[in-house]
């Protein structure tokens, strides 16, 4: 599992350096980037030290990335993790009348569940959701990585200013073409893959109640 995170990590990381290279590197001179000459010398230190940094540095931008997607999530969503399998084993268990406190907060809905999920789900349907989350989660970084990617080119393009206003539309152009052709397909097989374990997470709710004999009962969003 860890050399899957760091290399979604990375990977996160290398998709938005794409995505910025896209637009800055066509129609600029080696000049323009601190490399003045064929051989290398102390001058071309800088643009030495930004390909190290565009190498080493994905991994660390792509974790960078990944965190402000699931604060994005936790703030717009209540949490990072959420869906109607979560209420529906919830207010399962805790029926009417001895439900606790906290119960329509989404966080320690997805607490509960984790914990049901973790202590009786199938190992191979544990495997399953891991997988289907890591794609989620993949699609949300690559398109939040696109987008970054994107708008620190407009910044950068901006302040060094060449070519014009069709000049920065053709490459606007390229770099948008660039990214959606990237990140675009991983991030709608992230939304289907997360539709697919939200889907598949219900079913095992259901059976594991039904198997315990206890009632499903269908809580709304408001709970």
């Amino acid at each position: 599992m860890e050399t899957q995170f760091y290399t979604r990590n990375a990977m996160t990381g290398w998709v938005l350096f794409a995505v910025f290279l896209s637009g800055i590197l066509p129609g600029h001179s080696p000049e323009d980037f601190g490399i003045h000459q064929q051989e290398l010398s102390l001058q071309d230190l800088p643009a030495i030290a930004a390909v190290i940094v565009v190498v080493f540095g994905a991994p660390f931008l792509g974790l960078v990335v990944g965190a402000l997607v699931r604060l994005v999530l936790h703030i717009g969503f209540g949490h990072t993790y959420w869906g109607a399998s979560r209420r529906l084993l919830a207010y399962s268990l805790y029926p009417q009348g001895h439900r606790p406190l906290w119960l329509p907060d989404r966080q320690r809905l997805d607490n509960l569940f984790a914990a049901y999920l973790f202590r009786y789900a199938d190992p191979s349907l544990l495997g399953f959701v891991r997988r289907q989350h890591t794609a989620r989660f993949l699609g949300y970084n690559w398109f939040a990585a696109a987008l970054l990617g994107f708008l620190l080119w407009l910044v950068v393009e901006a302040l060094m200013v060449h070519g014009g206003i069709p000049k920065l539309c053709c490459k606007m152009l390229l770099s948008m073409v660039v990214g959606t052709i990237v990140a675009g397909p991983t991030f709608f097989v992230g939304i289907r893959a997360g539709r697919d374990v939200e889907r598949v997470e219900q079913m095992w709710a259901r059976m594991l109640l039904r198997e315990w004999d206890i009632d499903v009962v269908e809580a709304q969003e408001n709970g």
